[in-house]
């Protein structure tokens, strides 16, 4: 999700991927690491203008800030390679259909993101309407995020009729948006597995077209060429569509921290000239 001179990132720490064995060999920003060291040479020169050094260290915190962002994309990255789509396994009679129930999602789910490290707490925020509004506050490598989602009381059938007490409705829709800010926020799908085109795909042990669909416009969002990405990830491999399943969360992972690592370079570049304009409004007074 910030006598001194702005730090520039070298030329050849361009960003490649690479085919290492983890199948993301990606360059890893070197200027965080040197600008801190920076900072914690100036904290100690007692010469150095305070206002300097406040930008310095204001500089500093957000640096910090922007690693644990970095950190939490990549294990976000990973976490989403390991999850399966949750099967509805529960039937609603009164709509006819299944769903997966919060119990069900949470024992798929949270072995997995809890080992790459996340957190999750949930809390209801005060509307001014009769909406129920629940935020959920994810936590991993010392960097937050927070998602909302709001619906009204569930006190009613489909056929408009009251089916619970409004205790009951509240505690219904509170349930409700648990379950799908949670399949929000790691990107996980339910399944009834009736998927004609999916069951064909996966029974010849490729991607489904959803996993394609994601691949594709992830490639879309980093403006990776198809070819050259095949080529670096799986030169044995003409088309992405030919992929197999056992290959999508290293194909993903490879895209998702190239993703992370452009996304670092622009905040590197946005907070060096910062620390420029800072730097040349300090000798200016």
């Amino acid at each position: 999700m910030n006598d001194i001179a702005p730090i520039t990132v070298a030329p050849s720490s361009a960003l490649t991927l690479g085919s290492s064995a983890q199948g993301h060999a990606l360059a890893e920003p070197a200027a965080a690491d040197s600008l801190l060291n920076f900072v914690a040479r100036a904290v100690k020169d007692p010469s150095i203008d305070v206002a300097k050094l406040e930008a310095l260290l204001r500089l500093q915190r957000e640096i910090v800030a922007a690693d644990a962002e970095l950190q939490f994309a990549r294990a976000m990255s990973q976490c989403q390679g390991e999850l399966q789509p949750v099967l509805r396994s529960m039937p609603n009679t009164a709509t006819n259909s299944r769903y997966a129930p919060l119990d069900a999602i949470d024992a798929a789910i949270r072995p997995i993101y809890a080992r790459h490290g996340f957190s999750l707490s949930f809390t209801e925020v005060p509307t001014e309407g009769a909406t129920v509004r629940i935020a959920c506050i994810v936590r991993c490598a010392g960097h937050t995020e927070t998602y909302h989602l709001e619906a009204a009381a569930d006190t009613v059938g489909p056929q408009g009729k009251p089916n619970k007490t409004p205790v009951q409705g509240v505690g219904s829709a509170v349930s409700y948006l648990r379950r799908y800010l949670t399949l929000m926020i790691f990107n996980v799908v339910m399944t009834n597995e009736d998927n004609d085109g999916n069951r064909t795909r996966a029974a010849a042990g490729r991607l489904t077209t959803e996993q394609l669909a994601e691949l594709s416009d992830l490639m879309r969002q980093t403006r990776t060429e198809e070819i050259r990405f095949l080529a670096a990830m799986a030169p044995d491999l003409r088309s992405i569509e030919d992929a197999p399943a056992a290959d999508f969360p290293r194909l993903k992972n490879a895209l998702l921290t190239k993703k992370s690592v452009l996304k670092q370079r622009w905040r590197l570049a946005v907070q060096q000239e910062d620390a420029a304009k800072a730097a040349r409004n300090g000798a200016a007074q």
